[in-house]
């Protein structure tokens, strides 16, 4: 299984997120725009493999209330020759030690993980396109901003079914 550790969102945000991606088209932004139910921030990236029960083990040992996440702001990574349209995530340091601390525990445990610097970001666009008319701050502007409440982590299984990108909550750790 392709897996990866995630915050997802509530659908309230999805939605919100999802009228965002509704302004950017209408403004001529084209490109493969995430389909709403995939909207997360991914926290660490494991890729292939069978040992959930390894990595459920790592989640738990991650201990956290509540906290708010602010989604505000947008940029682009340039990924080989398509360019991602992302909205950021600005949020408490909290967020940066959980996710360091998956990271490593995942790491302790074998497991060969991406270790790029944690950038929290939430996909909008994948090959992206934009008109030359439209600037960043046009698109942070759409963006505005949100207040998102998270309370877990979630354990994903990424999967074409049907042609279709699809993730898929196969565990959470709950608070």
């Amino acid at each position: 299984m392709r897996i990866f550790i995630a915050l997802n969102f509530d659908e309230k945000t999805k939605q919100k997120l999802y009228n965002i991606q509704g302004k950017l088209l209408q403004i001529g932004i084209e490109g493969n725009y995430t389909r709403s139910e995939n909207f997360h921030l991914t926290l660490v990236f494991i890729g292939e493999t069978n040992r959930i029960d390894d990595i459920k083990v790592a989640m738990n040992k991650i201990q956290f209330a509540p906290f708010n996440l602010i989604i505000k702001g947008a940029g682009i990574f340039s990924q080989r020759d398509s360019k991602i349209l992302w909205a950021g995530i600005y949020a408490p340091s909290l967020l940066i030690n959980i996710q360091k601390q998956l990271a490593d525990d995942l790491q302790k445990l074998k497991f060969d993980i991406e270790t790029w610097k944690f950038k929290p970001h939430l996909t909008l666009i994948r090959n992206a396109v934009l008109p030359n008319s439209i600037t960043m701050n046009t698109i942070s502007n759409i963006i505005g901003e949100m207040y998102v409440e998270i309370s877990k982590l979630s354990l994903m299984k990424s999967e074409k079914i049907n042609g279709i990108l699809t993730y898929t909550e196969i565990y959470n750790s709950h608070k």
